[in-house]
């Protein structure tokens, strides 16, 4: 049997990966915003989201190879940027885990993968991260600014931090295949 990336087509390119990778993790941050909301919108949204990520994990494979944009890639650079993303993330785990900040957690956690994404770009050259930038920043403050609601059911914060969050990466795995 054939390995997976040859019976799909050609070997993945560097632009491939990197939809893969950012489609994986807009799946995640999608599965945690659906769990943010309430009855059975949370199925039908956790559906929806492993459809569209794993469409375009597909579309990465079957995709022709992209031009290279800069082929160049600090990994020192992009290992601090990473560093400060996991540092931040568990400072602010240990920072809001009282019961009454943990909702708040869900949009520190999107800011701070957001600001992450700066370091990709000065390591990479490519402007569409800062695009990333912004936009996972803004789903976390627009989170952060939501109220919560009392009594459990749903959590508009982590919904807005997740599926904002998935949504941004959906759009820069699509602008990076077109």
């Amino acid at each position: 049997m054939p390995p997976l990336s040859t019976a799909l087509g050609p070997p993945l390119s560097p632009t491939g990966w990197g939809v893969a990778a950012g489609a994986a993790f807009a799946a995640l941050w999608g599965l945690a915003g659906a769990r943010g909301l309430a009855g059975a919108w949370r199925r039908r949204i956790a559906v929806l989201v492993l459809m569209a990520s794993a469409g375009l994990i597909v579309r990465a494979f079957i995709a022709p190879p992209q031009p290279a944009y800069a082929m160049r890639f600090d990994a020192p650079v992009y290992g601090c940027a990473a560093a400060f993303e996991i540092v931040g993330v568990l400072l602010a785990a240990f920072a809001l885990r009282a019961p009454a900040r943990r909702g708040l957690l869900a949009p520190v956690v999107a800011i701070l993968t957001g600001l992450h994404f700066i370091g990709l770009w000065i390591a990479t050259g490519q402007r569409l991260f800062l695009g990333v930038t912004l936009g996972l920043c803004a789903a976390g403050l627009i989170a952060l600014g939501w109220p919560r609601r009392p009594g459990g059911g749903a959590d508009p914060p982590l919904a807005i931090a997740g599926l904002g969050s998935a949504f941004v990466l959906w759009a820069a795995c699509l602008s990076s295949l077109a």
